[in-house]
């Protein structure tokens, strides 16, 4: 793609090189050098761009982006502007000013980074800086015209597929990729190797359109500039914290890697104690533990009985160890994975990128497996067009959106009744006023008025049934999901909006978090943004015409609000916002898990607000708790009203194959056309424990982080209730964002620690009787 000059005041464009003889040039490079050359170009222009991770990057996720800008014979001090179209087609604007000023020497090219975005694929960005003493320099970097490399924007990668980033040496994520397609033949991962901790973003949100970040530490160089004060190590760690997934190789380097001083230790399931030499017997044993865990084939390569007597491997030790271990050898684990905030961190203590695994040919299935894609089993392709679905839904998030787009005193008008008044409309002016100035008034000179008359009329009853149709009172419907770390005390929250304006203007949309306990508001960090509807249909990201709003909105310099957001007469826009924050003790108590998987424990609601509707979700079952007013506390005993998960969170009653994770019997299919608001929802906060996309026929991919079913299976329960009021206050510059008959849908979830229930002497927890009825699935 190549960048075009743009048009503005002391814009400074890409110059030449002067004319002059070949040979003259060549023997002045060699004199002067470089510096010199650049020294022959008194403008500064700009030279490049790189687009989220080595070029892969997602619509509707924020993106790191890094612009190169060389400056000329003269220093260039002053901020960066990115200009992006968002998943609407609008233009919006990212500003570093108040956040960071450049300085760029004479001559010399630096990489200036921000983050957007992007909402439409072919689209262009546009690069400004705004020096103090040139004002603004302009380019744009657009359309596949051009085979530069350096001046190419990356397409984006498909909707679809997961994006997962390596970091130092391969441990083999490609030829994992290679054998992960669906049923059409497509790639359903795709993936980028980085050789070093230098591309990796400095804020959290520069990971939001990753899945999996893979680390490999048997190269500990490539992490000494990883500080563990640096913004780079503070954005990995808060990134996890939110909800993101690391998996951390680490074997005989682990005792350069893993150390207290090292930013990676604080991801660890444990205090990284030693590394041990494992020969002989015990490194053959570890070898055939990973092959039955990974499900493979064929032997490790110099593990077998065979090379007992030659076989060796370094294991790393923990102390204060925390997590499930998924494989062990004897009593050392081997593949731990914990839970860090609402993040999931997967450890294996061996040296993936080096032998005996390097050259395994099972690796592939080991690496699949840890990053929950088993390379045995051929993933399904979801269906964009299920029954019941016209719509081209095939995310969750597209169902959020239609359910946020429905608001009470709003009415929609089929399409035949549009095309029936259209059809009307053209008969009036053309039949019908040729009848009336023919055959009426017998004056055919009169259809100037006559024809001006009827358009008249007809565009005041459109605007009248327009108005009785949508009203001329502002809408407002808001879901929010705050989830808290009782362990911790970390509060992350999620805000999904739908604005509905009776008239065209603009708005400053800014969100603010409200206490959940008696005190005032906790200090939280804030991301506000639109928000994208995934699909492949017009109207989806990608898939929308540029608006009619030509003037970007503008993002805060910190991301945490938006400045002039603009909606069209009786029209919407949807945005969403994530927060951060720390909070008190909202939900005491202590469970304990039986080995039957039945919980018993006391929790005490001190929250300010009455959780309704509340319900504790263990293991595979779901005990109902009822309404917990504030100060209230809940026995879970066996006498508990449960169901199976499953059914609960499907809400049918249901018998389910574990293999093949699909409904063998059931009450019927999941139906997209069905806008239930809490289903919907429901399903995305726990979308693998409900059977995935075999129960939907739909990803849950844009939204993802609110999935916390993977901490079902790491010893953890999770209360889910419901609260009165928005979590948080959308508001239009200083003034609460509200209108006639809003909508809110609150809900807040509660993580907590499973503990093993104490057992007797003949190995059976207390209360457990010999005629339990076994647990439906």
């Amino acid at each position: 793609m190549r960048g075009r000059a743009g048009e503005g005041p002391n814009h400074a464009a890409p110059g030449r090189w002067p004319a002059a003889p070949w040979v003259t040039l060549l023997i002045v490079l060699a004199c002067r050098g470089p510096a010199a050359a650049q020294k022959l170009d008194p403008r500064p222009t700009f030279v490049g761009v790189r687009v989220g991770f080595d070029g892969a990057y997602k619509l509707g996720y924020w993106t790191p982006v890094e612009v190169y800008l060389r400056a000329g014979r003269d220093k260039l001090t002053g901020h960066l502007d990115l200009i992006v179209l968002d998943g609407d087609g609008a233009p919006t604007r990212v500003t570093t000013a108040g956040q960071r000023r450049f300085e760029i020497p004479p001559g010399e090219t630096q990489a200036l980074r921000a983050y957007v975005k992007f909402g439409q694929e072919d689209a262009e960005l546009t690069a400004e800086f705004y020096d103090d003493r040139l004002g603004r320099l302009r380019w744009t970097f657009a359309g596949n015209l051009t085979s530069e490399p350096e001046q190419m924007l990356p397409p984006p990668i498909a909707q679809s597929q997961e994006l997962w980033v390596g970091v130092g040496p391969s441990i083999g994520i490609g030829e994992t990729i290679k054998r992960l397609t669906d049923d059409e033949g497509r790639a359903a991962v795709n993936a980028v190797q980085l050789p070093d901790t230098s591309g990796l973003p400095t804020r959290w949100y520069g990971y939001e359109g990753v899945d999996w970040l893979v680390i490999a530490t048997s190269n500990a160089d490539i992490f000494r500039e990883l500080s563990p004060e640096g913004a780079q190590a503070a954005a990995l760690e808060q990134w996890v914290a939110q909800g993101g997934k690391v998996l951390i190789c680490a074997g005989a380097g682990a005792a350069q890697a893993l150390t207290a001083d090292r930013p990676l230790a604080r991801l660890l399931p444990g205090r990284f104690e030693r590394t041990e030499a494992r020969q002989g017997f015990d490194a053959v044993r570890i070898g055939s533990a990973i092959e039955t865990y990974a499900d493979a084939r064929s032997p490790v390569t110099g593990l077998s009985s065979a090379d007992q007597a030659s076989a060796t491997l370094d294991v790393p030790l923990f102390a204060d160890f925390d997590g499930t271990a998924l494989v062990r050898s004897g009593e050392t684990p081997l593949v731990i994975r914990t839970a860090h905030g609402f993040g999931q961190v997967t450890l294996v203590g061996l040296d993936l990128d080096r032998p005996p695994w390097s050259n395994w040919s099972g690796r592939a299935s080991l690496v699949g497996k840890l990053l929950g894609k088993p390379t045995h089993v051929a993933p399904s392709a979801v269906a964009t067009m299920q029954p019941g679905n016209p719509y081209g839904i095939n995310d969750l998030s597209g169902q959020l959106s239609d359910c946020l787009a429905q608001f009470p005193n709003v009415k929609f008008v089929s399409f035949w009744i549009i095309a029936l008044l259209i059809a009307g409309y053209i008969l009036l002016i053309g039949p019908g006023d040729y009848f009336l100035v023919k055959r009426v008034f017998k004056r055919i000179e009169l259809t100037w008025l006559t024809s001006s008359l009827i358009i008249l009329l007809v565009s005041l009853g459109a605007y009248f049934f327009a108005l009785w149709l949508k009203g001329d009172a502002l809408h407002l419907n808001q879901v929010d999901v705050v989830d808290v770390d009782t362990r911790s005390g970390m509060a992350r929250g999620t805000t999904w909006a739908n604005i509905f304006s009776p008239r065209m203007r603009t708005y400053d949309v800014g969100l603010a978090p409200q206490a959940l306990d008696n005190g005032s508001p906790p200090p939280h960090q804030m991301l506000l943004s639109w928000l994208g509807t995934p699909g492949e249909v017009l109207g989806t990201m990608g898939n929308s015409a540029q608006g009619l709003w030509n003037r970007p909105y503008a993002f805060r310099a910190n991301l945490e609000a938006i400045v002039g957001l603009p909606i069209q007469v009786w029209s919407t826009k949807a945005v969403t916002g994530r927060w951060q924050a720390q909070t008190g003790p909202l939900l005491e108590g202590s469970l304990t898990l039986a080995a039957d998987e039945s919980v018993a424990g006391t929790l005490t609601n001190r929250c300010r607000l009455t959780l309704h509707k509340a319900w504790l979700a263990a293991g595979a079952r779901a005990y109902e708790l009822g309404e917990l007013a504030p100060g209230a506390s809940v026995n879970v005993t066996r006498a508990t009203h449960w169901l199976a998960l499953r059914s609960w969170l499907t809400g049918k009653e249901a018998i389910y194959d574990d293999d093949q994770q699909e409904a063998i019997q059931q009450g019927g299919v999941f139906n997209v056309a069905q806008l239930d608001m809490p289903n919907t929802v429901r399903r995305m906060m726990f979308f693998e424990a409900a059977g995935g996309a075999k129960a939907t026929h739909l990803t849950n991919d844009y939204q993802n982080h609110v999935d916390l079913s993977g901490h079902l299976e790491l010893q953890r329960a999770i209360v889910l209730a419901e609260i009165d009021g928005a979590a948080a206050e959308l508001r239009d510059g200083e003034q609460p964002l509200q209108g006639q008959n809003d909508q809110h849908w609150t809900y807040i979830r509660f993580v907590l620690p499973l503990e093993p229930a104490p057992v007797d002497a003949a190995g059976q927890a207390p209360g457990d009787t010999t005629n339990e009825v076994p647990l439906p699935r």
